[in-house]
């Protein structure tokens, strides 16, 4: 990892052991590196970031060095530009590596909505993070990881690639898709257009309602027909008569909880026609209340049903 992106964590105080044990190593080569980790550590604290000024942090750091490295300012100035945007949400940050000052974007605690320089639309899911890899002149080249719906602007002159697990990416002109990239998932689903996922040797190709999955590290081509997949972008949950296993299995990704049942609760029979938008996992299990005598414990994110009955 390139020594910006270690001082960028050290920022979000997000660094491991051998990351600080690199910087530590980083800051002993020159009195310069010293001045300026002390000098984005100071400026660090627990305040929220708006822009970072590049002419205060030149003046600082001179003053700390008593002019003794004139001759590196420009290169310091370069360093000193990193421009810093956090926010509850998320986190916007400009990658001082790159001359073109490629941004990536990351969602922590809500979903962020972006549209990109060539007008793509990307709904990025909390916890996920989006880095531009290219400046789109050519091609439109990006790293995904977590999970983000993608609607890509069409332009047969530059495709639009999202790199993804085992060094593969998936390639398209211009469709809508969500993917989810992480440690233990891939899944990949087209909701238009035609996309290539180029994977282990391999090129699949995916139209409209197609599916890849990764399973026991095969990469497996399925058909999708969950309306309620999308319901993290949507805030929108769509029950059709469905089975209440299905039901407690999309309530459970949507809301990010874990249901556990007692041994004597069976939900073979049972059934749901409903439908809900923006609305709290307690309403919802309220409403459960009085459809199925419903009884449950919530502690933290697992919630145990205790009784269920269809009637």
């Amino acid at each position: 990892m390139s020594i910006d992106k270690l001082i960028l964590k050290l920022l979000n105080k997000s660094n491991g052991l051998e990351e600080l044990e690199i910087l530590e190593s980083w800051k002993r080569e020159s009195e310069q590196n010293i001045a300026f980790l002390n000098l984005m550590d100071t400026n660090n604290g627990d305040k929220e970031y708006t822009q970072f000024d590049t002419l205060k942090a030149w003046d600082s750091i001179e003053q700390q060095l008593d002019g003794k490295v004139v001759t590196a300012r420009f290169t310091w100035l370069k360093y000193a530009a990193v421009v810093i945007f956090m926010v509850t949400a998320g986190l916007f940050v400009f990658n001082p590596a790159n001359d073109n000052a490629l941004p990536i974007y990351t969602a922590e605690l809500e979903i962020q909505n972006l549209e990109l320089s060539d007008g793509s639309l990307i709904s990025l899911n909390k916890n996920s993070s989006l880095q531009q890899l290219s400046d789109f002149s050519s091609i439109r080249e990006l790293d995904l990881q977590g999970e983000a719906y993608f609607d890509v602007a069409h332009d047969p002159e530059s495709p639009f690639q999202v790199n993804v697990a085992d060094e593969g990416f998936v390639k398209v002109i211009g469709t809508s898709f969500n993917i989810i990239n992480t440690e233990d998932e891939f899944d990949l689903r087209v909701y238009s257009g035609k996309v290539e996922l180029h994977i282990l040797d391999r090129v699949i190709e995916l139209e409209k309602g197609d599916r890849v999955s990764r399973q026991s590290g095969a990469y497996v081509m399925l058909r999708h027909h969950d309306k309620n997949y999308l319901s993290w972008k949507t805030d929108e949950l769509i029950f059709e008569s469905d089975p209440l296993e299905k039901v407690f299995s999309s309530l459970s990704r949507h809301y990010d909880v874990e249901f556990t049942f007692a041994p004597d609760v069976k939900l073979n029979g049972c059934e749901l026609r409903s439908r809900y938008s923006d609305q709290s996992i307690q309403d919802i299990l309220k409403e459960f209340e009085k459809l199925y005598s419903l009884k449950y414990i919530i502690k933290d994110s697992e919630i145990l049903i205790e009784e269920l009955n269809c009637f």
